[in-house]
């Protein structure tokens, strides 16, 4: 079957987990290379119903995600110069530079965070991408499926896999207390700052408190 046993397996690895869907699936794959499947074809058990899937209109195939707007963003030259538009579009969408996804991209292809095996259609730049606009942008699959034409259930498995694998590769390496030297250099860069004594800090969410403790009230302002 040469490259038809890929597409197989891609079928299954991307398709909905339900007999019916996986099925579709196959049916479309036998009805555009029916020599590939010619064993299949001829097994009347292997059809619950009639191969009415010869007269079938072919299913629309996933575009081709370059060219999607997200691909075209980031294939522009523009895109590497901080200052320039494209650069603060993409930093807008999903909320980190792009020379910094550039290097996060990389570690994720060394480590290989969503452990492939076999090139998948789906590359690992839009990875990562469903990954930071789920995550930054709290976008559902829904919305990623209208940006890129990917199915619900593939984003989903994407999302997971992106979790995952920075859970299991990543986070032990870059999320650390340090010490000596190197927490000496990242007090020193809080001090130029104007916060001595500082190492680190954290983004967070200011929730009302509507019987908050006159007592430590004036702490609760939110003004510093």
């Amino acid at each position: 079957m040469g490259s038809n046993a890929s597409k197989l397996d891609d079928a299954i690895e991307y398709a909905t987990y339900d007999d019916k869907g996986i099925k579709e699936i196959l049916y479309d794959l036998i009805a555009d290379h029916p020599e590939a499947f010619g064993d299949v074809v001829k097994d009347d058990e292997f059809w619950d119903d009639p191969p009415i899937i010869r007269t079938r209109t072919k299913r629309v195939r996933t575009l081709d995600l370059w060219e999607t707007g997200w691909g075209r963003l980031i294939l522009n030259e523009n895109i590497k110069i901080p200052d320039s538009y494209e650069a603060k579009i993409f930093r807008k969408r999903f909320r980190l530079p792009y020379l910094l996804f550039q290097r996060f991209v990389a570690e994720c292809k060394q480590s290989n965070i969503f452990e492939e095996v076999n090139v998948t259609k789906v590359a690992v730049e839009f990875k990562v991408l469903i990954g930071l606009r789920i995550l930054g942008r709290d976008n559902c699959s829904d919305d990623i499926s209208e940006f890129l034409n990917i199915g619900d259930s593939t984003i989903n498995n994407i999302f997971k896999q992106f979790l995952s694998g920075c859970v299991k590769h990543l986070f032990p390496k870059y999320v650390y207390v340090p010490k000596g030297e190197e927490l000496d250099e990242i007090r020193k860069v809080y001090e130029k700052l104007g916060l001595p004594g500082c190492v680190g800090s954290m983004d967070c969410t200011h929730i009302l408190w509507h019987r908050c403790p006159k007592i430590i009230h004036n702490n609760c302002t939110g003004i510093t």
